[in-house]
């Protein structure tokens, strides 16, 4: 463990999201106000490319037939520490997910020609 038989780079996809079963909707009729409380988000799935594993190897005798598994998990579970650190994934999964419910809730208000205003929180 403390000596680095390789290093490996891979490129990786990170899925994150918020459960849309757990969105509150509330209306206030005398305010006229919809509120739509968005859960926290989180990170649904890391992709690693398989196809994108680069190493250097620094022991030789390291470059065997499982060594490619074995760098897939690393990957994966480093790639899922990273995303969880990154503070703007979550911040950019959050307003997609605003950005999603206001696209679906806006039409309907105007539609209904209520005088309504959708607050997002």
């Amino acid at each position: 463990p403390d000596q680095i038989d390789y290093y490996v780079s891979y490129e990786a996809e990170v899925l994150a999201g918020i459960d849309f079963t757990d969105v509150d909707i509330s209306f206030d009729d005398q305010s006229k106000v919809i509120t739509i409380t968005i859960p926290d988000v989180r990170i649904n799935d890391v992709l690693v490319d398989i196809a994108s594993l680069d190493y250097i190897f620094l022991n030789d005798s390291a470059n065997t037939s499982s060594v490619s598994q074995q760098a897939y998990r690393a990957c994966e579970d480093d790639a899922q520490t990273e995303s969880e650190a990154q503070a703007a994934i979550f911040e950019l999964a959050r307003q997609n997910a605003q950005n999603v419910l206001t696209a679906l809730v806006r039409p309907l208000i105007e539609q209904a020609g209520q005088e309504y205003t959708l607050e997002i929180q």
